[in-house]
């Protein structure tokens, strides 16, 4: 009798051992929260290796400069996102371009098609140093945090890790890198004020003939088309240009990006990468 007793304490404590592990192995946020950000944050700050990410909509800046940081600590970082989400030139919130700009490899998934509809990348998690699993119904977004009802599970069980890993694979050999055609982007002339404010938001190319080049006190480039002081180029001192702005007086150029105009900054296009500018 005491022997079974005995049998019975050792299988209920191995049982409470095993749940205190699965417990671990398990860990649930919702939101809005701002912890549900900052647990993802302390994921990718984390990661040593390799970051996978599939995401339905991806527009949160404090995630995409985490990516970013993550990167350049030479991480290996793939970012999979919804086709029409992802598109910068209609979601003008997407990450997608902000992050292949510094040099994050992102793709489109290819759509399943059924019934001659396409569907959808739906998918909302990522990977971290293959060992962890973030998902749940959360996506990258600033609305999911500040004012959705949303739910986060991290996994750390290595048979389920694989499972994901294995569909992000079979997703991304599937996948279309993102590329763009500068060459289809709307010709406007610098000069023309009132079709600039009529392509408000959108990416466009704008030639013209640079009348201006300024420095700010935090080095921050500025540059003025001739006869319209309305807009600004702004090139900022971490953009890694081939050639000092400066040049560019006096000179012809097409700088292609998006139209900005705000109350504080009024008309800009925002330089990040030298590729923007090119002289005629």
């Amino acid at each position: 009798m005491v022997r079974v007793i005995r049998l019975i304490s050792i299988v209920c404590l191995l049982i409470i051992v095993c749940s205190i592990s699965q417990a671990r192995d398990i860990e649930i946020y919702f939101t809005p929260s701002e912890k549900a950000v900052y647990i993802i944050g302390q994921y990718i700050e984390e990661a040593k290796k390799s970051i996978d990410v599939a995401m339905y909509c991806f527009t949160s800046r404090k995630l995409a400069w985490k990516i970013s940081d993550a990167k350049k600590r030479g991480v290996k970082i793939r970012v999979l996102m919804d086709a029409r989400q992802g598109n910068f030139l209609e979601n003008k919130y997407t990450k997608s371009l902000f992050l292949k700009k510094r040099g994050v490899d992102v793709r489109f998934a290819k759509p399943c098609v059924y019934k001659d509809f396409e569907g959808i990348m739906h998918n909302k998690f990522s990977i971290i140093d293959k060992k962890i699993v973030i998902t749940g119904s959360f996506n990258w977004t600033a609305s999911a945090y500040t004012r959705n009802n949303e739910n986060i599970v991290v996994l750390k069980r290595v048979d389920v890790v694989n499972l994901y890993e294995q569909n992000f694979e079979k997703l991304w050999k599937k996948s279309q890198p993102l590329k763009f055609n500068v060459e289809s982007l709307k010709v406007i002339n610098a000069e023309d004020v009132g079709e600039i404010l009529a392509n408000t938001e959108k990416y466009v190319r704008i030639r013209g003939k640079i009348s201006e080049v300024y420095f700010s006190p935090s080095h921050t480039c500025f540059l003025h088309f001739q006869n319209n002081k309305q807009l600004k180029i702004v090139i900022f001192k971490n953009t890694q240009m081939h050639y000092d702005p400066a040049v560019l007086h006096e000179r012809t150029v097409e700088i292609w990006g998006r139209i900005s105009n705000t109350e504080k900054y009024g008309l800009e296009i925002i330089v990040d990468m030298p590729e923007q500018i090119r002289i005629l």
